[in-house]
């Protein structure tokens, strides 16, 4: 194969290769819209669970995209233990304390801390909300694809 040919290939996957780049910058913008936040609970900082590991909109790793033959993928994982269920939603449950004596809540019902021994949890309307907010943030990854096209120059 000549070597013209060649370098217009190359060329050509690099620019697909800057277009994902480009793409991804506004589909993580998305997910930042989407992703359930837990910032509004006061005990945020002093939570167990927020030292035990990170926030679910801090857990997010994006790859960089990679060229597989002419196909480009990427990978976008958020790394906290609780993101399925965030996404996908949970039955109601029994929630109990293992590593402390009781639990702590913040209880926006009542304006205070309560430290129940535990609590039956039940899905309220705020979790169904969540349910889906992967799949919502990933919904216009053609559209910043074509937006992309338009920004990246070769």
């Amino acid at each position: 194969m000549p070597a013209n040919v060649e370098s217009l290939r190359q060329k050509v996957r690099d620019h697909g290769e800057a277009m994902c780049v480009e793409a991804l910058k506004d589909v993580e913008i998305d997910l930042d819209r989407e992703v359930p936040d837990s910032d509004r609970n006061p005990l945020a900082a002093f939570s167990t669970s927020a030292r035990r590991g990170p926030k679910l909109r801090t857990s997010r790793v994006v790859s960089r995209p990679k060229l597989d033959g002419d196909i480009v993928t990427t990978t976008i994982t958020y790394t906290a233990d609780h993101a399925n269920f965030t996404n996908d939603g949970v039955e109601a449950h029994e929630i109990k304390a293992v590593r402390a004596p009781h639990l702590v809540f913040w209880f926006e019902k009542v304006g205070h801390i309560i430290t129940p021994l535990k609590v039956d949890w039940v899905p309220g309307a705020g979790i169904a909300e969540n349910i889906g907010w992967f799949e919502r943030g990933l919904a216009g990854w053609s559209d910043h694809l074509e937006t992309a096209t338009l920004r990246v120059r070769t």
